[in-house]
């Protein structure tokens, strides 16, 4: 009997458990998101469990929610290859600064000076 149940659950985990691993190409922060919310969505929104190994994001889950996954994860990857400046809209300006050492600096206590920064300025800071 116990044989049996075993190899019932063995075969309804091969049935509903699909894998699908993608390089994330260096942009791991960009799936995980603002405290966590992106890799969050893409679980909530797919269903598939989404695991971070190194720089590679592996999905599980069934069939159509790993493909669901799969597709999500790599339009966000080709969004941050394409680079700000494919989501500019026309009028609008785009400067990347390197900060260095100097990061903790713009961010601030608790965020406090880039928000004022973003307030004073009118700009979008990321």
């Amino acid at each position: 009997q116990v044989a049996a149940a075993v190899a019932q659950l063995d075969d309804l985990l091969n049935e509903n458990s699909f894998n699908a691993t993608i390089s994330a190409n260096g942009h791991i922060a960009a799936i995980i998101g603002k405290g966590g919310v992106t890799i969050k969505g893409i679980r909530e929104k797919t269903g598939a469990a989404v695991d971070l190994i190194g720089d590679m994001v592996k999905l599980t889950g069934t069939q159509e929610a790993v493909e669901a996954a799969k597709v999500v994860v790599e339009k966000i990857i080709a969004d941050e290859q394409a680079g700000p400046w494919a989501k500019l809209k026309p009028g609008e300006v785009c400067e990347e600064m390197q900060l260095g050492d100097a990061v903790g600096m713009v961010i601030g206590r608790q965020g406090t000076m880039i928000r004022t920064i973003k307030e004073e300025s009118g700009a979008d800071l990321d």
